[in-house]
């Protein structure tokens, strides 16, 4: 059976590029054309529809009309509720290091960046101990809020969710495609009957017309790839990772970039971020761990400062070992 493959690109959903493609199969060329027009519309729709209820920065979404208290808890729709139940598991398996409330550590960083020095280690301490606990419950299966919410942020596991749940509903929907693979800013879920070739970026050099530091195949899985490469603070002349430890406030500065693979984007995505805080060692530890305390199988790559590459147990079967430091900017 013949299957004409497709690429769409929109850049102006989930605040990142986001890119999809896909095959339409047993059509003639006008046919596989026009019914990939519509799959395509009906992909960004979904993925739009699904960011006006999770979106940070846009005041009419559910996520922000319930953080200001507008919307009770009660009132808050399936799929918010869903999410938000997914939210406190995985708070208490990284053991706080992902943490939905690390906005309000973010809104120091970004005034940092205005004043142009580094925030009062105090002050970022004294916001660190009172964010270590969840600031909402849930409540016949739905989030009530027990404390300030106002700066309650899900861009760490939001996005994935997002696309796993807007590639599931359009791949229900048509029967005649297949190997669909959807990229959202460094978050990629597959799901098809092939595999799917994905490119890790050497963080080192991070140019759009450089090769991936190694390529890998997965099939109906994702990876997730979080680092301070693309996103940074800068204060004065320093440049500083986004991703910061809750514990203390401050950037984590242990690893300059971790790879995640997991069965969906939103488990990669947010796996991401505890393995990025903790050092090499203890944060595969928590990876290799993962099939018995979350239920879930991953493998990851974490690569340091100086360029080592750390594979997770699984990563190291599947993958083998990139063991030599790729090459730096010269």
């Amino acid at each position: 059976m013949t299957a004409n493959r497709y690429r769409y690109q929109n850049p102006a959903v989930l605040g990142t590029v986001v890119e999809f493609s896909f095959e339409v199969r047993g059509s003639d060329d006008d046919a596989a054309d026009e019914q990939a027009e519509v799959v395509a519309d009906s992909l960004f729709g979904e993925v739009d529809r699904l960011q006006s209820v999770f979106s940070a920065f846009d005041e009419t979404s559910e996520l922000s009309r319930w953080r200001s208290g507008e919307l009770p808890g009660s009132e808050t729709s399936d799929e918010f509720a869903d999410l938000m139940g997914r939210v406190l598991f995985w708070q208490e398996w990284s053991g706080g290091l992902f943490n939905p409330l690390v906005g309000e550590l973010s809104a120091s960083w970004a005034a940092a960046e205005l004043e142009g020095r580094e925030p009062d280690r105090d002050h970022l301490i004294a916001i660190a101990a009172v964010i270590g606990e969840p600031r909402f419950e849930m409540v016949d299966g739905r989030p009530v809020p027990t404390g300030d919410c106002s700066r309650f942020n899900l861009n760490a596991m939001a996005k994935g969710w997002i696309v796993d749940r807007a590639l599931a509903l359009t791949a229900g929907r048509f029967d005649e495609i297949d190997n669909l693979l959807l990229n959202a800013g460094g978050d990629l879920c597959h799901r098809g009957s092939a595999v799917a070739r994905v490119g890790i970026e050497n963080p080192r050099r991070p140019y759009d017309n450089e090769p991936p530091l190694v390529v890998i195949e997965i099939a109906d899985e994702a990876v997730a790839t979080s680092g301070a490469t693309r996103r940074s603070f800068r204060v004065g002349d320093r440049r500083i990772g986004h991703v910061l430890d809750p514990r203390s406030g401050r950037p984590a500065d242990v690893s300059a970039s971790v790879s995640v693979v997991a069965p969906s984007a939103m488990v990669a995505d947010v796996v991401a971020t505890p393995a990025g805080i903790l050092p090499p060692a203890e944060a595969l530890d928590l990876v290799d761990g993962a099939e018995e305390t979350a239920g879930v199988v991953l493998a990851a790559m974490i690569i340091d400062h100086d360029g080592a590459c750390h594979p997770s147990r699984l990563w190291r079967e599947r993958f083998g070992s990139t063991t030599e430091s790729p090459p730096t900017e010269s």
